[in-house]
């Protein structure tokens, strides 16, 4: 994830649309010389890392999430 002030991201709106359609997470701040921290002195890049890494080793969904959580639903889940 990359992390951009709106200043800058107002500059070049359109290069961070193209970055964001191509799958790449991109936080605006209002701040960009201070990034979030959070306890433990982590960033919230460093926290949601795992769960990138867990997103990109699942397969892909052969259809849609609603019909999954309806069925899971209906077995009790």
């Amino acid at each position: 994830m990359v992390t951009i002030g709106l200043d800058e991201a107002r500059a070049d709106i359109a290069a961070l649309l193209d970055r964001v359609e191509k799958g790449e997470d991109v936080l605006i701040t209002r701040e960009v010389a201070r990034a979030p921290e959070l306890a433990g002195g982590l960033t919230m890049e460093e926290i949601l890392r795992p769960l990138d890494e867990l997103r990109n080793s699942l397969p892909p969904w052969d259809r849609p999430s609603a019909e999954m959580l309806r069925e899971l639903r209906d077995e009790g889940y």
